[in-house]
């Protein structure tokens, strides 16, 4: 009789153990990013001023914001990241022949929407000053 009852309950105890593991979901829930286009755009580029005589040097700069919106294109980036690239060609030129404000603005939209998200000031160099 005790050979029983024991051979009952192991019997009990694995088919609790089945019906525990059955119950289980073998599913593995995958969680996908989002993807959202981010455009990029400079605006008040076309009000900055600079020496006369030094259109080269105005063409140079311009063409390098151009640069900075061309490489991003396409590419994962962060607002930082545009702002550090266009900081790295704005250090480049200040101080210089060009002076103004110009802004970084981004949005979801190429069209419409667009915010600033930093502006952009260069001076002049002091001996253009005199």
């Amino acid at each position: 009789m005790k050979k029983i009852q024991t051979l009952m309950l192991t019997l009990l105890v694995v088919v609790m153990g089945m019906a525990v593991q059955s119950c289980g979901s073998d599913e593995k829930t995958e969680i996908k990013p989002i993807t959202v286009n981010v455009y990029y755009k400079y605006t008040n580029v076309e009000k900055l001023n600079f020496v006369s005589g030094q259109d080269a040097k105005a063409a140079a700069f311009i063409a390098e914001l151009k640069a900075v919106l061309d490489d991003i294109t396409s590419r994962e980036v962060t607002d930082e990241l545009v702002i550090a690239k266009t900081q790295a060609v704005v250090e480049k030129y200040n101080n210089d022949v060009i002076s103004g404000t110009f802004e970084l603005q981004t949005s979801n939209n190429p069209t419409s929407g667009f915010k600033t998200i930093k502006s952009f000031t260069l001076t002049l160099n002091p001996k253009y000053l005199e």
